[in-house]
């Protein structure tokens, strides 16, 4: 599939479609678009509390309809695997939770920006950082890592070919492409 292929499909044809099977280079020609477009969003992403609030809601909006493409994606590629989708949910569950320490900035601009600088210290209180003894710094980089982990295992197992010939979710996608060619 070419990236003009994967792109009518992820963005037009299927872009919420979480049933079916996709092939490895649609998967990873999403992956890289809504990579891509994430970064833009986030380089566009207000902060602080000047932080226009309009703005912020649409890139949040923005942000939200491009994880859909790409766990979409995400979904039919693990079917293409013979394997659940539920299995996003851990991966992404365990991604959030180790990137809420360091969302604290973003946090105490949205909530600022959201109801003004009346509201006080922030979301985090900077006075209780001496509160945060080695145990709970360790279990912050013990979340991090689990996360790098986790994310890796996810791409190398996406890598991985589909199974061959029909499964539970579908038809292969690879025979799709091939009986395409030969009766073009």
């Amino acid at each position: 599939m070419t990236l003009a292929e994967a792109a009518r499909t992820g963005l037009f044809d299927k872009p919420f479609t979480f049933a079916g099977r996709a092939a490895r280079s649609e998967f990873w020609w999403i992956f890289v678009m809504t990579g891509l477009m994430s970064t833009v969003i986030e380089a566009a992403w207000p902060s602080g509390p000047d932080a226009s609030p309009a703005l912020l809601w649409t890139c949040f909006a923005l942000y939200a309809l491009v994880s859909m493409i790409c766990w979409s994606a995400w979904a039919r590629r693990m079917h293409d695997r013979g394997w659940s989708a539920i299995w996003i949910a851990p991966a992404n569950i365990i991604g959030i939770l180790s990137a809420l320490p360091w969302a604290e900035d973003a946090l105490d601009g949205v909530i600022e920006a959201a109801t003004g600088p009346e509201f006080g210290g922030g979301f985090f209180d900077p006075a209780a950082a001496p509160l945060m003894g080695p145990g709970i710094a360790l279990g912050l980089l013990g979340a991090a890592l689990l996360a790098v982990l986790v994310a890796v295992l996810f791409l190398v197992l996406m890598a991985w070919p589909g199974t061959a010939g029909p499964n539970r979710y579908g038809p292969d996608p690879r025979a799709r492409a091939a009986d395409a060619e030969i009766f073009a």
